[in-house]
């Protein structure tokens, strides 16, 4: 009496389509990993930036009132980051159409180690161009940016 083969199993298209799925699913889950890391260094980097600019903006609130314009305005400052590969540039600006309540703007720029520049300082420079301003504000703007009111007491 003959017996049919056990086919218990998988065939071979069948073994070759998992491998496929797996692949796509391990290189999706890999893209996911490097860009959460890209993001982590951002928002590093951003925390960075953010507590350079304030101590810039604490600089600025104890130098001379009458100072303000000749010693900050459109001025740039340097910038560190805790990656040496990470390079940025801080400018100030001071708008004196108040002399009694001048208002102070600090911004930050800085190129990433992906490449991505964050602000508009393409250069690092801290020089203003026509070229960098994207919005044609006057000034070289970045997402890390803050703003003051100075008053002399």
């Amino acid at each position: 009496m003959y017996k049919e083969p056990n086919k218990k199993g998988f065939t071979l298209i069948e073994l070759m389509v998992s491998c496929a799925i797996l692949v796509v699913f391990f290189v999706g889950m890999v893209i996911v990993f490097v860009k959460c890391m890209q993001i982590i260094e951002l928002a590093h980097n951003s925390s960075s930036a953010v507590s350079q600019a304030k101590n810039q903006m604490e600089k600025i609130r104890k130098s001379d009132f009458s100072q303000l314009v000749v010693n900050y305005d459109n001025k740039p400052f340097n910038v560190t980051f805790d990656n040496v590969k990470v390079k940025g540039k801080g400018v100030t600006y001071v708008d004196d159409a108040d002399l009694k309540l001048p208002i102070v703007r600090v911004n930050v720029s800085w190129k990433e180690k992906s490449g991505l520049l964050v602000g508009e300082d393409s250069d690092l420079t801290g020089a203003y161009s026509t070229v960098k301003d994207k919005n044609g504000n006057g000034r070289l703007d970045s997402p890390v940016s803050l703003e003051g009111i100075m008053y002399d007491y």
